[in-house]
C-alpha cells in the first residue's frame, strides 16, 4: 500500500513542501495509507495553476467528490495528478470538497528532489516564447471568429477555461486564455441589446 504525508490544506507547493518537512521533522511521520482512484495529467500552465493556489476551488476536483469514494483496506481514496515537465506527482485526497484539502507528495521523491523542482520546474517552458498582447489575442479572437484556423493566429498553444470552470466568483459568463508565456487573458462576454 503507498502512503503519504498529507498536508491540510496548504496555500502553495512551497507550503506544501515545508509542511512535509515539519511532520518528518516533528513527529517522524510515515504517511498515510491511499490508493490512487484518478489520474490526472495536467498541462504546464494547469500545473503552474494547481500548485500557486491549491485552494481554488476546481470542476475536476468537484466531480471527483461527487463520486464520494469510500476508504477501503488500501486507504483513502485520492487523485494523482502529474505534469509531463514536473518530476513530482501530487496525491490528493479532497474529502469531499471542491479544492485539494490534503495534499501529499508521492513517497519517491527524496528531499533534494523536492527542492530542486523548484529550480527548474518552469525554466524551460518560458525560456523562449514570445509574449502576446491584449491585441495580438483581440486580433487573434476575431480571426478565428471570421473562419481562420487556430493555426493562423498567436494564440496557438494557448489554454482556455470558463470562469465557472476556473472558480471564478462571478456571475459574468466569459472564459481565461492562458498563454505559453505565462500571461493570462480574461474575455467576459456581455450582452449589448
Amino acid at each position: 500500500m503507498p502512503k503519504t504525508i498529507f498536508v491540510r490544506k496548504p496555500s502553495n507547493l512551497a507550503e506544501l513542501k515545508t509542511g512535509i518537512e515539519e511532520c518528518k521533522r516533528l513527529f517522524n511521520s510515515k504517511g498515510s495509507d491511499y490508493y490512487v482512484a484518478e489520474e490526472l495529467q495536467l498541462s504546464n500552465q494547469e500545473w503552474e495553476r494547481l500548485t500557486e493556489s491549491f485552494l481554488e476551488d476546481r470542476c475536476r476536483f468537484r466531480q471527483f467528490s461527487e463520486k464520494n469514494l469510500p476508504d477501503t483496506e488500501e486507504g483513502t481514496p485520492c487523485i494523482r495528478v502529474t505534469c509531463p515537465s514536473s518530476e513530482i506527482a501530487l496525491i490528493i485526497d479532497t474529502q469531499g470538497y471542491d479544492y485539494a484539502r490534503y495534499v501529499g507528495i508521492e513517497e519517491a521523491e527524496t528531499s533534494s528532489q523536492i527542492e530542486e523542482e523548484d529550480e527548474t520546474m518552469y525554466e524551460e517552458d518560458y525560456e523562449e516564447t514570445e509574449e502576446l498582447t491584449e491585441e495580438e489575442v483581440v486580433d487573434g479572437l476575431r480571426a478565428l471568429l471570421m473562419g481562420d484556423s487556430l493555426d493562423c493566429t498567436m494564440l496557438d498553444n494557448c489554454n482556455t477555461r470558463t470562469y465557472e470552470d476556473g472558480g471564478y466568483l462571478t456571475y459574468d459568463k466569459g472564459f481565461v486564455i492562458d498563454t505559453p508565456d505565462g500571461h493570462r487573458f480574461q474575455i467576459t462576454v456581455k450582452q449589448e441589446r
